[in-house]
């Protein structure tokens, strides 16, 4: 080509190299936060050397030997086809392959190449005496060429094929963005491919360089447009559409990523694009979304939302760490707990039935035992009921050296109320005889029927003087009182018998046999009398 073609192709050459210099740095400064922005940025970086060291040589402004700058294009060449596959790899969800080793295994034939070229004049394993002066291109060389050839072509024909799998692991409204990056980096090697085959309108002059402002066009289009290196689509393995959980991601600007279709189902988006929405104007449409600090990996949250029927929620937050710092973005798994929130209160309602329903069993059983212990007539304790408080009274009697009394108490002549006024009258003198007993005792004090008219008055802790008095003073209630059934007056008086602990006796069985004995002597002494020790009874006998 003439000098004014040579400078018009390096002007163009500088362009191309530009574009790709302004896409390096757009994905170098997003490379904290996008995985696949750091591969992107090595991949522009090989297509600005490439293209300047080219536009420098067509150029013959500043060149220190024939072959100078064209040999610098090759760090460029070099570096493109692996910025590439790593990129590919990354761009598809298959980081876990991308690691430092592979990386470093990686451009181990870049550096071996590198190094086989500029020292080519050493040994000529690199041109193989093929380099003709004046040439612009390397169409054919020695093993070290044709070893270069085989491993970039190799790399650019395993990136074009995990490429497209990008269609299959990502949504539909991902496609666009997915065409666009895969035509853009194809065209530089395809226009390679197309040189080497012979096919090419300007013999002796490489166009892939120039292809290469090409490509960046395409990768703009793929950054402004479709939000490439902002908004990248997440694997399809970590959004599981089968899953019953509502999950949304969001990248590390907070704005949807991605949306599996129960959330679509769920919160009524079934014919919206949520892809690029602020996390805001999520809210205005769900306002009952709660709302996470995204600063906690596992932040939860149970809310309501009422949307013409109730439903509860349960949101877990997962933050997406980066391997060195910063977050790829964030997972937002809601779950609908309606069905668990109705089991609960369904369960809670159970649980207050059964509660309310032990509390009426625990009242009837109550009430069982108080009709178990108690004389139905009389209302008073029964002897069962006696048995039961003996067992812990008299130990603890023992223990505290004090004293306890059975005052046993007969009506006199019962037999005959019942001959002349009938049982009935007779039960009615039963009453009113207990109640006397319940409402001239003391606290603590616990009256008992014994049996037909007997009854017993059990005393805690008194001096065996003050036991005969109060046992006196109950006799003396009841003489002094007439019960009048029907209007007829019916004179009732009572004998009585007492026993104490231990003087006369260490059980109830010992003690009741004295109160008993003492009875009786004081209804042969003549009735209507209290019989402690009888001693004028004992003196009579």
């Amino acid at each position: 080509m003439n000098s004014y073609a040579n400078i018009f192709y390096s002007q163009i050459l500088l362009i191309s190299g530009g574009i790709s210099f302004v896409i390096m740095l757009i994905a170098w400064k997003r490379r904290h936060f996008v995985g696949s922005a750091m591969p992107i940025a090595l991949y522009s970086l090989s297509s600005v050397i490439w293209s300047w060291t080219y536009a420098l040589h067509w150029s013959n402004v500043f060149r220190p030997s024939e072959f100078f700058w064209l040999d610098m294009t090759y760090v460029g060449v070099v570096l493109s086809a692996p910025a590439l596959l790593i990129f590919a790899f990354s761009y598809t969800g298959l980081r876990e392959y991308v690691t430092k080793r592979w990386i470093a295994r990686l451009f181990i034939i870049p550096v071996l190449t590198l190094i086989l070229l500029w020292t080519d004049p050493l040994h000529g394993l690199f041109f193989g005496g093929m380099r003709v002066y004046g040439d612009s291109m390397i169409y054919s060389g020695g093993v070290g060429f044709w070893l270069n050839v085989l491993f970039l072509y190799s790399c650019v024909i395993i990136a074009l094929v995990v490429l497209p799998q990008a269609f299959f692991r990502y949504p539909r409204r991902y496609f666009s963005q997915v065409g666009v990056i895969l035509v853009g980096v194809s065209l530089p090697f395809t226009a390679n491919i197309l040189a080497f085959s012979g096919i090419h309108p300007f013999p002796g002059m490489d166009l892939t360089p120039l292809i290469f402002s090409v490509t960046g066009l395409f990768i703009a289009v793929a950054i402004f447009r479709y939000h490439f290196l902002d908004i990248m689509p997440v694997s399809r393995n970590v959004i599981f559409e089968i899953n019953k959980n509502a999950i949304f991601i969001l990248d590390h600007k907070k704005r949807v990523v991605d949306a599996n279709q129960s959330f679509r189902d769920i919160f009524d988006y079934q014919n919206t694009d949520l892809t690029g929405k602020e996390l805001n104007e999520i809210y205005e449409r769900l306002p009952g979304l709660p709302h996470p600090s995204f600063e906690a990996d596992g932040e939860t949250f149970d809310f309501l939302m009422d949307r013409g029927e109730k439903r509860f929620f349960k949101m877990s937050v997962y933050v997406l760490k980066k391997e060195k710092h910063g977050t790829d973005g964030y997972i937002l798994s809601i779950s609908d707990m309606t069905k668990e929130k109705e089991t609960e209160a369904q369960l809670i309602s159970v649980n207050e039935a059964m509660k309310m329903q032990l509390e009426r069993v625990e009242v009837l059983q109550a009430k069982l035992r108080e009709e178990a212990i108690q004389d139905h007539l009389t209302g008073l304790y029964n002897r069962r009921y006696l048995h039961e408080i003996l067992v812990h009274a008299l130990p603890h009697a023992e223990r505290e050296h004090a004293h306890v009394a059975f005052i046993l108490f007969d009506i006199d002549h019962f037999k005959k109320i019942n001959d002349k006024y009938g049982h009935d009258i007779g039960d009615e003198v039963l009453r009113a005889f207990g109640k006397t007993l319940q409402e001239n005792i003391r606290k603590g004090d616990i009256p008992f029927r014994f049996g037909g008219e007997e009854f017993l008055l059990l005393i805690s802790d008194a001096s065996r003087e003050d036991i005969t008095r109060r046992a006196d003073a109950i006799r003396l209630i009841v003489q002094e009182s007439f019960f009048v059934p029907e209007n007829k007056s019916i004179r009732v008086t009572i004998s009585a018998g007492i026993a104490t602990f231990p003087e006369d006796g260490r059980d109830m069985d010992s003690l009741f046999k004295v109160a008993d004995r003492r009875l009786y002597l004081a209804k042969e002494a003549g009735r209507n009398r209290i019989c402690d020790r009888c001693a004028e009874v004992y003196h009579r006998e």
